[in-house]
């Protein structure tokens, strides 16, 4: 399906696979983390787009985009807009009603529900839309993702490329597209994530 879609065409297809796989896991009781390193947020994994899956209750689960609380540049109201144009729910609170040390009064990023026996390759050519419609990821930049597990998974999948271990990159967490400049980049961790 993403190959017949206009905005992305074939070159994303390697990406929506590895996100099918993952969503697959995910129903049979894994995890499910997208992470980003995109060029316009810094090629830093904490401050671009992340994606999470949230058991909401039996049977569904709410599909998390990052909002304005880490996103750096944070996100203008038109994106706001085009982001609920494509079926995201708007958080519950503005970055600055969140305190962490309180309970949560509702969700300080973008949702969408969903029930677990969705078609997976729908769900990946949504997040894949979003990351190249509203967010502007380019086919140079990074995915990145939150634990050893997963990056392996991936890996053994041979749809993306997993840049080399280095000092701080320890795990090799982070994967480029098909083809994209796996040897030459230095990766770098400070307290605000991985940085390329």
């Amino acid at each position: 399906m993403i190959s017949d879609n206009p905005l992305l065409g074939p070159d994303w297809e390697p990406l929506g696979h590895v996100i099918v796989k993952l969503l697959e896991d995910y129903a049979k009781g894994g995890t499910f983390c997208l992470r980003t390193c995109l060029l316009y947020y810094g090629n830093n994994s904490v401050t671009s787009p992340q994606f999470d899956a949230v058991f909401d209750e039996p049977g569904k689960f709410v599909l998390e985009l990052t909002g304005n609380l880490y996103l750096r540049p944070q996100i203008s109201e038109q994106m706001v807009e085009t982001l609920e144009f494509y079926g995201w729910t708007k958080p519950d609170i503005e970055p600055e009603d969140w305190n962490e040390s309180e309970e949560p009064v509702g969700r300080p990023d973008f949702s969408r529900s969903y029930i677990t026996k969705s078609d997976p390759s729908e769900i990946a050519e949504f997040i894949v839309t979003t990351l190249v419609g509203v967010f502007g990821m380019q086919l140079t930049d990074f995915i990145a993702f939150a634990d050893k597990a997963s990056a392996t998974k991936v890996d053994a999948m041979k749809k993306l490329g997993r840049l080399k271990r280095y000092e701080n990159n320890t795990e090799a967490l982070i994967f480029a597209m098909p083809g994209q400049h796996l040897a030459s980049i230095r990766i770098t961790r400070n307290s605000n994530g991985v940085q390329l």
